[in-house]
Formats: structure tokens, C-alpha cells, sequence
């Protein structure tokens, strides 16, 4: 979304220093806001061994938060193209 916003931000793996970057008239849902806990997984799963492998149910939950994010941005980029 910031890409097609045109928003300039620094490379980084921070979930929530990227929805930070978003105007003020873009306010996420909380369940986006919480995928900001998926950070951890950027790095985490990337070096096996480092890290507790995460259960079934934080994968589940995981895999949750990136859809709700996937159709919150679908949706507000259909918006925009509406207007």
C-alpha cells in the first residue's frame, strides 16, 4: 500500500513501523494493527534453530492476521481506484 500511495520508507522487517508510515485518513482495523506481531516471524522462521519453532496455533493465527491484512489493503485500494 505505501508503494501505491507513493510513500518513501526505509527497508525493514517492522510491521508496525510500516503502518505508521500511513496517512491519518488510512486508519487500520485493530486485527491489522495486530499484525504487527508477525515481525517476530520475519526474522524468526529465516534461521532455523535460532528460535522456538512457533506452535500450531500462533501459525494459525499468524496466517489469520496476514489475511485480514491482504483484504484490508485489497479493500482500500478498491476505494481509492473509485473515486
Amino acid at each position: 500500500m505505501l508503494l501505491h500511495l507513493q510513500i518513501r520508507f526505509r527497508k525493514t522487517h517492522n510491521i508496525g513501523a510500516l503502518l505508521d508510515l500511513l496517512p491519518r485518513d488510512i486508519e487500520a482495523p485493530p486485527s491489522v494493527e495486530q499484525a504487527a506481531l508477525l515481525t517476530r516471524y520475519a526474522v524468526d522462521t529465516r534461521y532455523p534453530g535460532a528460535h522456538e519453532f512457533p506452535t500450531w496455533k500462533a501459525c494459525t493465527q499468524a496466517i489469520y492476521l496476514a489475511q485480514e491484512v491482504i483484504t484490508w489493503v485489497k479493500s482500500i485500494l478498491h476505494e481509492k481506484e473509485a473515486r
